[in-house]
């Protein structure tokens, strides 16, 4: 990787004192703390409704006092307290897309230092969640560590086995059998309605997240992913679930459920083989889908079984590499 090297102008603080014109030019932000949290309306005390991590490029709706109404890369829509963003200009973005950039892909929180070596806990800068991105300054090859820039413009050692460059995250084999093994990293993870990190999930944004480390990116709600991949299964309102059915399910198979007993997706897991689902409920948990198994739940009704194919994952990349800043591997050639 080349060595690349851009500070944005917006410094934390800036967004309190610029003024409306200068907002209107900022379309663009990104987080500049590991996970904000998105909100409902504007306000702590409002629901979650998602998260966002750190250097996502997000869309700038509109501003209200301290907060911000984003679109994230799927198109999902909060607000968000605007000390925790770095505004950026379409030019500041385009920049950014043609820099040099890493994202994290620990399973779980890494931290960047103020010093290549890393090993001194008062030296760190910053902690960072999979799924952070960052731009790329310079490698240190003894050290096996690179240096990044955050989006307010901070510095900061990252060890090189805890991130992966860019371009070759979204372009990665895909073999959704890896995402129920890595599920299972997080066995007992707790429950955190519009979460989306390994400091708490929802279900749907359990296996985003999951997903998202393998360089696809699912839409936020079960309601959503529904429409992500290639229905495999669809059950009628009268049938019930047999062993026939079960054994067409290939692990990483994403199913909708209802929980409440009627026929609205409320909640999503993977199929984990061997007639289990993993899922994030009360805690990342595994259930059978048998009746009479030990660990079968009668409130998993499923609606849809649905598989992440080789096309809809190219689907669903193709959808985020132009605000990624990423073409695909055929197109490589017409990058500016």
């Amino acid at each position: 990787m080349k060595t690349a090297k851009i500070l944005f102008t917006v410094t934390l603080g800036l967004a309190a004192v610029m003024t409306p014109d200068a907002f209107a030019q900022r379309q663009f932000a990104q987080p500049n703390i590991p996970v904000c949290h998105m909100r409902g309306a504007p306000g702590h005390a409002r629901e979650l409704v998602s998260q966002s991590l750190l250097g996502t490029p997000l869309r700038v709706i509109d501003n209200v006092q301290d907060w911000s109404r984003v679109e994230t890369p799927e198109g999902y829509r909060g607000y968000v307290r605007r000390n925790s963003l770095t505004f950026i200009t379409p030019a500041e973005l385009k920049a950014w897309q043609n820099a040099d950039r890493v994202i994290v892909t620990t399973y779980d929180k890494t931290y960047a230092y103020e010093d290549p070596a890393g090993t001194d806990v008062t030296t760190r800068v910053t902690g960072l969640l999979p799924g952070n991105i960052l731009i790329v300054i310079e490698n240190d090859g003894e050290n096996r560590a690179v240096l990044v820039s955050l989006p307010d413009g901070r510095e900061g050692w990252v060890k090189s086995d805890d991130v992966t460059p860019l371009d070759e995250w979204i372009t990665q084999d895909f073999d959704p059998a890896a995402l129920p093994r890595d599920a299972r990293a997080y066995m007992g993870l707790q429950y955190l309605w519009g979460g989306s990190t390994p400091d708490g999930a929802d279900c749907s944004g359990f296996t985003q997240m999951l997903a998202y480390r393998h360089g696809v990116l699912l839409p936020r709600d079960a309601s959503q992913q529904v429409n992500a991949g290639e229905p495999v299964y669809t059950k009628p309102a009268v049938e019930k679930l047999d062993q026939k059915a079960i054994s067409q399910f290939k692990p990483g198979d994403l199913i909708f459920f209802n929980t409440s007993g009627g026929q609205k997706i409320n909640h999503v897991g993977y199929y984990a083989g061997h007639g289990d689902v993993i899922h994030c409920s009360g805690r990342v948990r595994v259930n059978s889908l048998v009746p009479g198994d030990t660990g079968y739940d009668p409130s998993l009704n499923i609606l849809q079984v649905n598989r992440l194919t080789p096309a809809s994952v190219k689907a669903l990349r193709k959808r985020i590499m132009p605000l990624y800043g990423l073409v695909p591997a055929t197109d490589t050639d017409n990058k500016q």
